[in-house]
Order: C-alpha cells, then sequence, then structure tokens
C-alpha cells in the first residue's frame, strides 16, 4: 500500500468527547509512535480489505487506504482486525460512520459494535462497588504500582523488553480476571501508551485507566488483601533486581561496543 503522505483531518485528530464513533475511549495515534499495528476491514461479502491504522481504541478505529476502496457510510463491517507484530491479533465488528476523501486516500472511521460490556460503562450487579464507593487510598495504591512497575519501553533488546512486560502485565493480571477478551486487551494497551508516556501521562488517558481498575476491582470477591496493602515487599524487590538485570546488561553491551 502506497505510504499516506497526507495528514489526517484535524478535526480526526483531537481527544474531544462528543462524537459517538471515536470520543467515547481514549484513542492511541499510531503514526509517529513505535507501535507496529495494521489493519484489516472484511465486509459481509467476505472481502477483505488491509488499511493503515491512524487510531485506535476500544469503542473504535481510525483508518485510511486508496479512494478507490469500496466503502460507503453505513457499511456493516463482519469482522475488523488490528494486527499487532508481537501481540495477539484482536477482532471486532462495527460499522463505518464516517468517510472522508481526497485525492490520495479515504479515511475511514468505524464504530465497533458493543462487546459483551464496556468498561466505560459497567453494568450494575449486586456484588460489584459503584465506583464513588471505592476509596482514594486504593486509587492512590494503584497508580503507586503504575509507577512501580518497570518501563518495559525503555529496554532495548526484545527478550529483556518481553520479560519487564510481562512482570508489568502480571501487576495488574488480579484486575482483569473478570474482563472479556476485548476489556482485557484494551486495559494493557492503555498500560502500555501509559508506560510509552511516561512520566507525562495523558490525563484523559489517566482518568480512563483508573476507571477501568475500578470495574475490575468491583468484581474482585470480597476484594481480597491484594489491594489491601501497598505494593508489597517482594514485589519492590522484584522490579529492583529486574531493573539492576537490565542496566547491567545494557551496561555490558556498550563496553562490548568500544574499540
Amino acid at each position: 500500500m502506497k505510504e499516506n503522505t497526507t495528514a489526517a483531518p484535524a478535526a480526526e485528530q483531537d481527544q474531544l468527547e462528543d462524537a459517538l464513533d471515536r470520543r467515547r475511549n481514549y484513542r492511541i495515534d499510531v503514526p509517529g509512535s513505535d507501535i507496529p499495528v495494521r489493519g484489516e476491514l472484511q465486509l459481509m461479502d467476505g472481502t477483505v480489505i488491509p488499511v493503515e491504522v491512524v487510531n485506535y481504541s476500544v469503542s473504535g478505529l481510525f483508518c485510511y487506504g486508496p479512494p478507490e476502496l469500496p466503502l460507503q457510510e453505513g457499511d456493516v463491517l463482519d469482522r475488523i482486525r488490528l494486527i499487532f507484530a508481537r501481540k495477539p491479533t484482536i477482532e471486532f465488528s462495527g460499522e463505518i460512520v464516517r468517510l472522508q476523501k481526497n485525492e490520495e486516500n479515504v479515511f475511514c472511521g468505524i464504530r465497533f459494535f458493543e462487546q459483551n460490556r464496556k468498561p466505560s460503562s459497567p453494568p450494575p450487579a449486586p456484588d460489584r462497588r459503584k465506583p464513588g464507593e471505592i476509596d482514594e487510598m486504593t486509587k492512590a495504591r494503584w497508580m503507586e504500582k503504575l509507577h512501580a512497575i518497570p518501563n518495559y519501553f525503555r529496554v532495548s533488546h526484545v527478550e529483556e523488553q518481553m520479560e519487564a512486560e510481562r512482570v508489568a502485565y502480571a501487576a495488574f493480571e488480579e484486575l482483569t480476571k473478570d474482563f472479556t477478551v476485548e476489556e482485557r486487551w484494551w486495559f494493557y494497551e492503555m498500560l502500555d501508551e501509559l508506560k510509552r508516556k511516561e512520566p507525562f501521562y495523558p490525563p484523559r488517558l489517566l482518568r480512563e485507566f483508573i476507571l477501568v481498575c475500578e470495574y475490575g476491582y468491583t468484581a474482585i470477591p470480597g476484594r481480597p488483601d491484594w489491594h489491601s496493602g501497598r505494593v508489597s515487599f517482594w514485589e519492590r524487590l522484584h522490579n529492583v533486581f529486574l531493573g539492576i538485570k537490565l542496566f547491567l546488561k545494557r551496561l555490558l553491551g556498550l563496553s562490548s561496543q568500544k574499540p
């Protein structure tokens, strides 16, 4: 596919909250980042169309392709794939809610159909606390955990990065046990984005991340001790040793490169 030389329309680049197809959730921008992802749209007749991804979230996708793509507003997409280089492919179904063409590309706004539930609007349930009933100390501990986990995007070697990523994901595993596949995928996409931008967390992304933490927390039967204390001594010790290990490997790598 021809490389895009035209910037996306300015209206598609913001993070406002008043557009149905893209504003309910924070959108992760792909251009200019190191996110290796591409998209595929499958029409109801089985036709598969490859597209370039501009941004995405758990509720929608903004992408583009050549202007001759056989797409129209209102088209229902039987399958929408986000294909990542090092992560499992995630699939949705949805509807095209906006098309905007120029001489080089057609930009396509897609709204995903509702899955079993959405983190942004959890259903009421007798055994779930309302978000407002979760104390600020608990939320502060999630923030502490977010700061404490290794930043795997600052690791140059792939194997070490994957190990640091595994440790980071495991730190929030208890929260995501009751999530659907789509919810769990989005939770860790948000975590990735926060660590990519650390320490300058986008405010809207951080708010959504904490909201989804609340959502997962209220599903834990009895709210176990995993949340009742601060980051454990052993977890901190593991993170310290991992950081030292990664630092020493980088140091040895630099030493070996010297003439």
